[in-house]
C-alpha cells in the first residue's frame, strides 16, 4: 500500500489505508454491494417499521468472533452505542432505544424516521463494524486488536512497515455471490501481509521482482508501462472515489466567499485531471458520481467554470493584497502531489501568492485534514452509498471541521436525514449541490481510476469503491 495505516479503530478511521485491512477482519450488520445496494452480512434480513422510525434486524446464528464468542444482539447494542459516542458519523445514528427481542433479534428505535439509516449502517466510511461486547474496555480503552467476525484475524501491526493477518478457521460466510463487501467470502490464503511502501517506484520494483503479489495506488505513468508486460495483471476499474480541492474557512482568506469563488475560477479541473493521472482519469463534476444511478441528476453534470479574468476581478473585490496562501498536501499519493503543483501554478497565474507545504501522511491527517487548520487542502474522498453522508461530513455546521456554516445546507441535510421518500432525498441533494456550486466550499476535480496490479494470484476483482478485497483470492496453482 502507498499510504500508511494510522489506527485500528474503524469507528475513527477516515482514511482508506486503515479500512483496507479492517474490512478483512470486521464486518457490518448490512453490507454494500457492487451497485451500492444494501445486502445481508451479519444481519440475515431486516424489517423497516413505523415509517422508517424503527428497524428490526434478524441476526445470523452461529457467527463467531475471533475470540470464540458467538455474536448476539448484545454485541450489536454495545458496538452501536460506542459508535454513537466516538465516531464522526454519529449524527447518522439517531438511535434512542435498543430492544433485544431474543439473542438473535434486535430492534433499533430511532428518535425520528430515517430514509438513510441502512446506508449509514453499510457505509464503508468510518464503518459501523460489529465488535464483541466489552472489547475496547478489555484492551485498555484503545483498540489494539480489532476483533471481529471477518475471514481474517489480526496478528501484528508494525507502524510504518506492515500489517499481518491470518485465516480465521471458524469464519461463517453469508450466502450469495461476491459483490462489494457482501456475498460469500472464502479465505484461501493462510496469511496476508500488507506492506507499506510510500515510494511508487519501490512498489513497482517489489511487484516485478516477486517480492509482493499485489500493489495499490499504482502511479498512472507507471501503470501505462505494464501494458506490454505479460507477467503483470492490471486493473483499472471506474471508481466512485473523487478528488477534491478543499478550502478552509476557519481563518482568512477563504472564510471570504469572494476569495473561494476567485480561486474556483482560476482552477482548470480538466488540466488538473490530465496532469494528475496522465490522461487516465475523467473530470468529476460533483461528489455524486454518474455510477450512483439512483442519485445522479442533471445538477451534478456541471463542471467547475474556468475563467482566469473573472478570478482576477473577484480578487480585487475581495481586497486580496498578496497575502500568503498555503496548499497542504502529501506525496503519499502521486495524484495529490501532481494536483498540488498544478494548482499552485494556476493560482499564481491570476496573482495569488501560493506556497505548498509537503507533509507526511499521518501529519497531514492529524494536523490538517482532521482539524480544519489549512488554507487549501488537496484530498480525495472514498465512496459512500448515500451522498448525503459526503455533504454532511464536509459541510454540516454542527460537525464539520472546516469552519463552514451554511444554515440553508444544514436545513436541507436535516430534511434529507428524516425523509423516507427517495425522490425527495434526490431532489434535496440536488439543492445542496446548487449551493455548493455557488458557495465553493470545495471543488470536485477528478474521478479516481482504480489503478492496481498483481502477479502470481487468481480470483482478484477490482471494485468501484477502491477497496482491495483479498478474500476469494488465491495464489496461482494453489487453490
Amino acid at each position: 500500500m502507498g499510504a500508511d495505516i494510522t489506527q485500528l479503530d474503524a469507528y475513527k478511521s477516515g482514511v482508506a489505508s486503515d479500512r483496507i485491512p479492517l474490512f478483512h477482519m470486521q464486518e457490518t450488520l448490512v453490507a454494500v454491494d457492487d451497485d451500492s445496494n444494501f445486502v445481508p452480512m451479519l444481519a440475515g434480513k431486516w424489517e423497516v417499521l413505523d415509517n422508517g422510525a424503527t428497524y428490526r434486524f434478524y441476526l445470523r446464528k452461529g457467527v463467531k468472533f475471533h475470540n470464540g464468542k458467538e455474536m448476539t444482539a448484545e454485541d450489536i447494542e454495545y458496538s452501536l452505542k460506542r459508535y454513537m459516542q466516538v465516531s464522526p458519523r454519529k449524527g447518522e445514528f439517531p438511535i434512542k432505544d435498543f430492544v433485544t427481542e431474543d439473542p438473535y433479534t434486535i430492534k433499533l428505535v430511532l428518535d425520528k424516521p430515517s430514509g438513510g439509516f441502512l446506508a449509514a449502517l453499510a457505509n464503508p466510511f468510518y464503518p459501523a463494524v460489529i465488535m464483541p461486547k466489552g472489547m475496547v474496555e478489555e484492551q485498555g480503552g484503545t483498540v489494539k486488536n480489532p476483533i471481529g467476525t471477518g475471514p481474517y484475524q489480526f496478528v501484528e501491526w508494525v507502524p510504518g512497515q506492515s500489517m499481518t493477518m491470518k485465516k480465521f478457521p471458524d469464519y461463517s460466510p453469508v450466502d450469495g455471490n461476491l459483490s462489494g463487501l457482501g456475498g460469500k467470502k472464502i479465505a484461501y490464503a493462510d496469511r496476508i501481509v500488507l506492506r507499506i511502501m510510500t515510494d511508487p517506484a519501490v512498489r513497482i520494483n517489489a511487484l516485478q521482482s516477486g517480492e509482493v503479489n499485489f500493489i495499490t495506488d499504482v502511479a498512472a505513468n507507471q501503470f501505462k508501462g505494464f501494458e506490454n508486460n505479460n507477467k503483470i495483471q492490471t486493473y483499472n476499474v471506474p471508481s466512485l472515489s473523487w478528488g477534491m480541492i478543499e478550502f478552509g474557512a476557519k481563518k482568512p482568506p477563504f472564510n471570504n466567499v469572494l476569495m473561494r469563488q476567485a480561486a474556483a475560477y482560476a482552477i482548470n479541473t480538466k488540466e488538473i485531471t490530465n496532469v494528475a493521472f496522465y490522461g487516465l482519469a475523467k473530470e468529476a463534476t460533483s461528489p455524486v458520481s454518474p455510477l450512483l444511478k439512483n442519485w445522479f441528476t442533471d445538477v451534478h453534470k456541471t463542471p467547475n467554470e474556468y475563467n482566469p479574468e473573472k478570478a482576477k476581478e473577484l480578487l480585487k473585490q475581495a481586497g486580496y493584497n498578496g497575502e500568503k496562501i498555503v496548499i497542504s498536501a502529501s506525496k503519499a499519493y502521486q495524484h495529490h502531489e501532481r494536483s498540488a503543483v498544478t494548482l499552485q501554478q494556476e493560482l499564481k497565474a491570476v496573482g495569488m501568492n501560493v506556497e505548498i507545504e509537503w507533509l507526511d501522511w499521518p501529519t497531514w491527517l492529524s494536523t490538517r485534514r482532521n482539524t480544519g487548520d489549512f488554507n487549501i487542502l488537496i484530498t480525495h474522498n472514498t465512496p459512500r452509498p448515500d451522498p448525503t453522508s459526503v455533504y454532511r461530513t464536509e459541510l454540516y455546521g454542527k460537525s464539520n471541521v472546516n469552519g463552514f456554516n451554511f444554515p440553508e445546507i444544514d436545513s436541507l441535510l436535516d430534511k434529507a436525514a428524516t425523509s423516507i421518500d427517495q425522490q425527495e432525498r434526490v431532489n434535496l441533494v440536488g439543492q445542496i449541490q446548487k449551493l455548493v456550486s455557488d458557495q465553493k466550499p470545495f471543488i470536485s476535480t477528478y474521478a479516481l481510476p482504480g489503478l492496481e496490479a498483481s502477479q502470481g494470484i487468481d480470483g482478484y476483482k477490482g471494485w468501484s469503491y477502491n477497496y482491495p478485497r483479498f478474500w476469494n483470492v488465491w495464489l496461482k496453482n494453489k487453490q
